[in-house]
């Protein structure tokens, strides 16, 4: 009996090909079950920065908080997200059909004014 006459259905197409000794998952990524580990957390955020290298993206997400004066306010960090290249454009594409399913069953998203929080250098494109 051949034990290579289905190595064609178990092979990944190229952009999942992990190299040497990597399995391959014979069902589509939304087929996958979901659990959650010891741990989970879920965090509401306001505010998202950066930080990129060339082999990854680091997104860190806070929620603005006002001081007790109102006078001032800050970013309370809540948790960082760290991914490849890769995995950061799939998410952006899939938030791209997300908004727009959402704004074609809701209505266009409003746009808020935040350019009071905004530096001059970062309003302008400079840096």
């Amino acid at each position: 009996m051949d034990n290579h006459s289905d190595e064609k259905s178990l092979e990944r197409p190229p952009d999942m090909n992990f190299g040497e000794g990597s399995r391959a998952i014979n069902m589509s990524m939304a087929e996958l079950p979901h659990k959650r580990r010891d741990g989970y957390i879920s965090v509401y955020s306001d505010n998202v920065g950066f930080a990129i290298n060339p082999w990854d993206i680091r997104m860190l997400f806070g929620h603005v908080d006002v001081t007790e004066d109102a006078q001032t306010g800050f970013v309370n960090d809540q948790c960082s997200v760290t991914m490849c290249w890769e995995h950061a454009l799939a998410l952006s594409e899939a938030l791209k059909r997300a908004i727009a399913e959402y704004e074609r069953t809701q209505g266009p998203i409003r746009r808020t004014a935040i350019q009071h929080l905004i530096s001059p250098k970062e309003q302008t494109g400079t840096r």
